[in-house]
């Protein structure tokens, strides 16, 4: 029987020396038989990898030489350095952990600005641009009556003729006389309340044009066309002179024929919106957030039949004043 290689026990090399304690090892200096028996049991190499030059190689840890393969055993192979020795194991290369690629957070989507908005999303449009208005009448000294307004520039406030005038210019026997030298104010965002000056009205259609002393950074943007029968709409005003608050309700009649009290037809447009007093003169907005109607007035007998002045009489009522005042109030 072949006897199995001596081996270092200590280093595992092959390459010894006869000295006066016995066999050494050339690489460590261990002398053999001073251990303790080694648990570990060597094989002789498989022919196919023991000698040849097909015999498998690796590098040598210690100085970098080609080393050549020496024995297998339980553990694996092992490989002898033919340059400095050593006996060693071939090092498997590990392979590097790779990190999983984080994901990219998902931008936002993009908001359609056309798409319909809710109550919610208008009420706050609204409140960039809408006022309460209040005059103190010259007849009936102390005597305030609410109404409601909006900024149509960064300076100039639509609302109705009857909120910024003195009188009622369509009184049974009383048709045309009025005054237009009330003291107005506004109140803007809950604030304290500032003078305004009128500047144009239409005591017709009821429709006027007054100036604040406070800017608005956000005025309201005019539809181009009016609202159809059976579209959503929200009036947001003055209720009951008590704040502003939203309503909401539909085109009831696009195109409705009403008589004022001193005769004049005017074309309206009927709603739904629960308007009370102290909304005259408020806007009321579509679902894209443009304004389609000022209300004007509204049957106390019947809550669903409320008019606004529509697109088309607003953008007549501007057309004329830009003429008056030399001014552009709208696009």
């Amino acid at each position: 029987m072949k006897s199995k290689p001596s081996v270092c026990p200590v280093c595992g090399g092959r390459l010894f020396l006869e000295s006066s304690k016995g066999k050494q090892c050339a690489t460590c200096g261990h002398v053999l038989g001073e251990e303790k028996a080694s648990s570990r049991s060597f094989e002789t190499p498989a022919p196919s990898q023991s000698q040849g030059d097909s015999a498998p190689t690796a590098t040598c840890p210690n100085c970098g030489s080609v080393a050549s393969f020496s024995f297998h055993d339980e553990s694996g192979d092992f490989y002898s350095c033919r340059m400095c020795g050593a006996t060693f194991q071939k090092q498997e290369k590990s392979t590097p952990s790779i990190l999983p690629t984080p994901k990219p957070k998902p931008k936002p989507p993009v908001k359609d600005e056309n798409a319909p908005k809710d109550g919610a999303e208008i009420f706050k449009i609204a409140k960039e641009c809408t006022l309460e208005l209040r005059k103190w009448l010259v007849t009936k000294k102390g005597y305030t009556t609410g109404s409601s307004g909006f900024y149509i520039t960064p300076e100039v406030i639509l609302t109705c003729s009857h909120c910024v005038l003195d009188g009622k210019p369509y009184q049974e026997g009383n048709k045309g006389k009025h005054h237009d030298d009330c003291k107005l104010e506004a109140r803007y965002k809950g604030g304290n309340y500032f003078p305004v000056t009128l500047l144009y009205y239409d005591a017709d259609h009821d429709l006027a044009l007054v100036k604040a002393s406070k800017r608005c950074l956000k005025p309201a943007k005019i539809a181009k066309k009016n609202a159809e029968t059976g579209e959503a709409i929200f009036s947001v005003g003055n209720t009951q002179n008590e704040g502003t608050c939203i309503m909401q309700g539909i085109v009831a009649d696009e195109s409705r024929i009403i008589a004022s009290v001193g005769g004049v037809k005017r074309e309206m447009m009927m709603n739904t919106a629960n308007t009370m007093g102290g909304n005259s003169g408020c806007p009321t907005f579509n679902d894209k957030g443009e304004v389609v109607g000022v209300h004007t007035a509204g049957d106390t007998k019947n809550v669903a039949m409320k008019y606004d002045a529509p697109v088309e009489r607003i953008r007549r009522f501007l057309s004329a004043a830009e003429a008056k005042l030399g001014i552009k109030l709208a696009d």
